[in-house]
């Protein structure tokens, strides 16, 4: 059989930008550009199903694209428990907006990549979220 050089199209190199796989379970995600995460959110929030061939369209060439749709994917649950909890009165982000400050913050806070299925809390720390948020504000 021949030896072909095919370049992995999931690999670092490939269409997705730098890191199109997840992290290490444990280790930090990346930070990205805020432009990016507000894309990811919008673009999650028109559609159910999404293509490789869409992402690489909304993001900025060479972002890594795992990092940004991570964030965004923690972002857009955030929101969206708030919703789902909305008659709860001790629910500490209750106000939380899809805004330029909100996508910022999440393109910034601490985060660690998580196995697939293993419960351990949010993504990342929503206290450090609402503060980091409002002092932007």
């Amino acid at each position: 059989m021949e030896d072909r050089n095919i370049p992995d199209p999931l690999g670092p190199l490939g269409p997705l930008g730098p890191i199109s796989r997840p992290g290490n379970p444990g280790t930090p995600v990346p930070e990205v550009d805020a432009e990016d995460v507000k894309a990811a959110c919008k673009l999650y929030g028109e559609h159910d199903m999404i293509g490789i061939r869409i992402i690489q369209g909304v993001y900025k060439p060479g972002a890594e694209v795992m990092a940004v749709s991570y964030r965004a994917v923690a972002l857009r649950l955030l929101v969206d428990l708030q919703k789902e909890f909305e008659n709860e009165p001790e629910l500490p982000w209750k106000e939380i907006e899809l805004n330029d400050v909100a996508f910022r913050v999440a393109a910034e806070i601490p985060m660690q990549w998580q196995a697939p299925g293993r419960e351990r809390g949010f993504f990342f720390d929503i206290e450090d979220f609402i503060r980091r948020v409002g002092e932007a504000a």
